[in-house]
C-alpha cells in the first residue's frame, strides 16, 4: 500500500513537473516579454565597381562594394534611433575575400520607418571576388538586449563566369549560338526561332542526329505535328541552320519563357562507334507578361505601378542604339498616385543615352499610364544574350486623408545579338601598328557644385610603344551646364613620343543654372604618324564625365514658442520653410517626437519646387504638467536623391489648467447646490456685482461733476457783484 502511495505521488509530481515546463513562464510569474528576435531580410542589393556607382556582374578577381538594402518588420523607430552602432555583419563565406573591414558598415542613405517597420542600408567595401560561388553569407545581429545573431544569405548574380568550353574535351557535344527571335513577345504571338548548332570539337561529325523540341514551358506551345526533327547532314563546320515556329499562350505569367533542345546522335570515337548519346540546350525567351486585372496589394487598399509593355522593335546587334519605348501604369483601380520618382539602372553591356538617369511623373490617375522613351547604346563587346533595364519606382498616394508612400522595382529585358569578331592576329596587328592616344588619367577635384570654378587637369599618353604622335590637336566641346573660361578650346602637342605622355590643364566653370547630372566633355584628338615611311593621318575622342548638382539651400525657421501653455490645450507649433535653392526637393515629411502628442505626429507634404516656400503645423497637446521636450526631425531628397536630415528642438513648460471658480458656481466653497429658484433668483452674482459697482462708480463721477461746475458759476456771480459794488462807490 505504501509503495502504491509512493507511486502515485511521483506520478503526480511528473505531471505537474511536465504542466509547469509546456506552460508559458513568462504570464505565470508576471514579468514582461523579451524583446522579439529582429527578422531583418535584405530586400534590394547592388553591387558596384569599388568607389564608383558602376553597376557591375563580378568576374574572378574583381574588387566591388555592395550595398544591401535590410527590412525589419519587428523593430521600431524609436528602438533604432537609440544605437549608434546597431548591427554587426560579418562576411562568412569563401565567395568573397575582405580586403578591408570584415564587418559592414550603417550606410545613411537609406533609412526609413513605416508602420510596417524600419529599412535601411549596410554597405560592405572592397570585397574581393574570388570566383567560388553566388553566396554573401553574414552573421547579422542587433545591439540591443534579448536579440540573438541571425544567419543571413545573399546570392550576389551571375558572379560565376559561364563558358560553353567548361568540359573535359574527351566528350563531344552540340552547341547553340546566334540565336535569333523577335525582341518583344506578347501574349498570343506566333514567332521564329533561329540558331545554329555545331560541335564543340573541330571536325567532329555527328550521325543520327535527332533534335527533339517538344519540351517547352507552359507559356510556349509548338505549331507543327510532329515535334522533332532529323538532321542527317549535320557537320560540325556548319553552320546547321535551324528554326522553329512557336507560339505564346493567350496567358503568360512569367519574365521567361524557355525551350528546351535535345539533340540525340552517334559519333565515332577512338575507333569505336558511340550510338544514342544526347545533351540538351536551353533557351530563355523573355516576353512581356500578361499584366492581372487586380493586384493583391490593391485589394489591400495598396496602388502599384507596373511596366505595361515595352517595345524596341526586333533584337539588337552589339555595338547599335536602341530607344525602349516603355509604357508605365497605375494598375489601381481605387487611388490616383503623386510624385513619382523613377530611377532606373542597366546591365554590364547597356550605356545610357539620356541625360539623368532618372525622371519624373507629377500624377498619375487611377488606371493611367505614361509613355517614357529611353535610348541605349549596346556595348560592342557584349555577348548574345539578354540586356536587363531595372526601376526602382517611389509614389505616394492619399489613403483615409492621410499620405502614404510606396515603393516598387520593374525590369525590362533587351535581346542583343553580339557582332563576329575579327581574327586575334590581325586585330592585333592593327593595334600594334597603329597610335592612339587616350587620356589616362583626369582630376576635377570630385563632385561639382553649379556655380564654381574648377581646374580639369588631364594626362594624354601614346599607347604605342614603336610609333610616335606628330602635330597632334587637341580640342575640348562642353555639353550644356559647362562652359571653358581658359583663353581657348584648342591646343598643340609637336609630338608625342612612342609609349610617352603629356599634361593639359583646363580652366572650367559649371553654370549656376546647370542641372543636376553628369555633363560630358568631348575630347577631341588629330594627329599625324609615319609608319613605313607612310605618313597616316587620325581622329579620335573620348568622353569625360563631370557631376554636376544643384547645392540644397532649404531652410527652415520654427517660430516663437509661448512661454507657457496648459495641459490638455491644442497649441500650434509652426515651422516655416522655404526652397532656396535653383532645383526641386522631394518627398518633404516632419515627425514630431517627445514628450507633447498630436494626431497627426507624421505629415508628407511632397515635393518643393524652386522658391517655394510654406508652413508645417503641429497642432500638438502636452498630457501632464512639467518641461515638455521633443523635436521635430524633417526629411526631404535632394535633386540627387540624397536624403537630408532636418532636427528642430522645442522645450516647453506645461501647467495644470487654472479655472475661476466665478466662471463655474460649482468651484465655490459656499455654493449650495440645494439652494430654490427664489433663494438663486434673490441673490446676485459677482459678475453682477462688478457691474453694478461700475454704474454707481459712473454715479458718484457725474455728481462730482454737477457739484462742481455749480461751484464755480455762483463763484463767478459773486465776483461780478464785488465788481458791480464797487463801481457804485466810486
Amino acid at each position: 500500500m505504501k509503495m502504491y502511495r509512493m507511486k502515485q505521488w511521483i506520478l503526480w509530481v511528473l505531471i505537474v513537473g511536465i504542466s509547469i515546463g509546456t506552460y508559458p513562464m513568462v504570464p505565470i510569474f508576471g514579468a514582461t516579454d523579451k524583446r522579439k528576435e529582429p527578422d531583418p531580410k535584405a530586400v534590394v542589393y547592388r553591387v558596384y565597381e569599388t568607389g564608383t556607382t558602376k553597376a557591375i556582374s563580378p568576374q574572378k578577381g574583381d574588387v566591388v562594394d555592395i550595398y544591401l538594402t535590410m527590412k525589419d518588420a519587428n523593430l521600431k523607430a524609436s528602438d533604432f534611433d537609440k544605437i549608434e552602432n546597431p548591427m554587426v555583419a560579418k562576411k562568412k563565406t569563401d565567395s568573397f575575400e575582405v580586403t578591408s573591414s570584415a564587418n559592414a558598415e550603417l550606410s545613411s542613405e537609406i533609412r526609413d520607418y513605416g508602420n510596417d517597420g524600419i529599412v535601411f542600408q549596410i554597405k560592405f567595401s572592397k570585397l574581393e571576388y574570388t570566383g567560388s560561388d553566388d553566396k554573401l553569407i553574414f552573421d547579422f545581429s542587433y545591439q540591443l538586449d534579448g536579440t540573438k545573431k541571425k544567419e543571413l544569405i545573399v546570392s550576389v548574380p551571375n558572379c560565376i563566369e559561364y563558358s560553353r568550353s567548361d568540359y573535359t574535351g574527351t566528350t563531344p557535344k552540340i552547341e547553340v549560338n546566334n540565336i535569333s527571335f523577335p525582341g518583344t513577345i506578347k501574349a498570343g504571338d506566333t514567332f521564329t526561332l533561329d540558331f545554329h548548332a555545331s560541335s564543340n570539337i573541330k571536325d567532329m561529325v555527328f550521325k543520327n542526329v535527332e533534335l527533339d523540341y517538344s519540351n517547352v514551358s507552359s507559356g510556349l506551345e509548338t505549331t507543327t505535328i510532329l515535334d522533332t526533327k532529323k538532321l542527317p547532314n549535320f557537320k560540325a563546320e556548319g553552320p546547321n541552320k535551324t528554326q522553329l515556329i512557336l507560339k505564346a499562350k493567350d496567358t503568360l505569367e512569367n519574365d521567361f519563357e524557355t525551350v528546351t533542345l535535345k539533340y540525340t546522335y552517334s559519333y565515332r570515337q577512338n575507333g569505336e562507334f558511340i550510338n544514342d548519346k544526347s545533351n540538351e540546350i536551353k533557351i530563355k525567351i523573355p516576353v512581356v507578361k500578361n499584366k492581372e486585372e487586380e493586384k493583391e496589394d490593391d485589394m489591400k487598399g495598396v496602388p502599384y505601378i507596373v511596366v505595361e509593355r515595352y517595345d524596341y522593335g526586333e533584337q539588337v546587334i552589339a555595338g547599335n542604339e536602341v530607344t525602349m519605348k516603355a509604357v508605365l501604369k497605375n494598375a489601381s483601380k481605387q487611388y490616383d498616385v503623386q510624385n513619382i520618382a523613377v530611377v532606373f539602372s542597366t546591365s554590364d553591356g547597356l550605356i545610357s543615352k539620356e541625360a539623368s538617369n532618372k525622371f519624373f511623373i507629377n500624377q498619375l490617375k487611377k488606371g493611367g499610364t505614361y509613355e517614357k522613351e529611353l535610348t541605349f547604346l549596346v556595348d560592342k563587346d557584349t555577348a548574345t544574350g539578354f540586356q536587363t533595364v531595372n526601376f526602382e519606382i517611389s509614389y505616394d498616394y492619399k489613403k483615409d486623408k492621410k499620405r502614404e508612400t510606396k515603393t516598387t522595382s520593374e525590369s525590362m529585358k533587351i535581346a542583343v545579338k553580339a557582332v563576329k569578331k575579327k581574327k586575334k592576329e590581325e586585330s592585333e596587328t592593327i593595334a600594334k601598328r597603329t597610335p592612339s592616344v587616350m587620356i589616362s588619367k583626369y582630376e576635377y577635384g570630385g563632385k561639382v557644385p553649379a556655380g564654381k570654378t574648377f581646374t580639369l587637369d588631364m594626362t594624354l599618353q601614346n599607347t604605342s610603344k614603336e610609333l610616335k604622335i606628330e602635330n597632334l590637336i587637341m580640342s575640348l566641346e562642353v555639353a550644356e551646364g559647362l562652359s571653358i573660361t581658359s583663353s581657348s578650346n584648342t591646343f598643340y602637342f609637336e609630338q608625342l613620343s612612342a609609349g610617352g605622355t603629356a599634361t593639359q590643364t583646363v580652366e572650367m566653370q559649371a553654370l549656376p543654372n546647370a542641372k543636376s547630372v553628369s555633363t560630358n566633355v568631348t575630347v577631341n584628338f588629330k594627329y599625324e604618324y609615319v609608319d613605313k615611311k607612310e605618313r597616316q593621318s587620325i581622329t579620335s575622342s573620348e568622353v569625360i564625365a563631370i557631376p554636376i548638382y544643384q547645392p540644397d539651400r532649404m531652410e527652415f525657421m520654427m517660430s516663437e514658442l509661448p512661454e507657457f501653455i496648459n495641459v490638455g490645450e491644442e497649441t500650434n507649433l509652426s515651422i516655416q520653410y522655404v526652397n532656396k535653392g535653383k532645383s526641386s526637393l522631394y518627398n518633404l515629411s516632419a515627425e514630431l517626437k517627445g514628450d507633447l502628442t498630436s494626431t497627426e505626429k507624421l505629415q508628407n507634404l511632397g515635393n518643393v519646387d524652386s522658391g517655394n516656400s510654406g508652413s508645417i503645423d503641429f497642432y500638438a497637446v502636452a498630457q501632464q504638467a512639467g518641461t515638455a521636450k521633443g523635436k521635430i526631425v524633417i526629411t526631404y531628397e535632394d535633386d540627387n536623391l540624397e536624403t537630408k536630415k532636418v532636427v528642430l528642438p522645442y522645450e516647453l513648460q506645461a501647467q495644470e489648467m487654472i479655472q475661476d471658480p466665478s466662471l463655474d458656481p460649482s468651484l465655490d466653497p459656499s455654493f449650495d447646490p440645494n439652494m430654490n429658484q427664489e433663494e438663486e433668483a434673490g441673490k446676485l452674482t459677482k459678475p453682477m456685482k462688478i457691474g453694478l459697482a461700475v454704474l454707481g462708480s459712473l454715479l458718484v463721477i457725474v455728481i462730482l461733476t454737477v457739484i462742481v461746475v455749480k461751484r464755480k458759476k455762483a463763484k463767478r456771480l459773486k465776483m461780478l457783484e464785488e465788481l458791480e459794488e464797487m463801481e457804485d462807490d466810486n
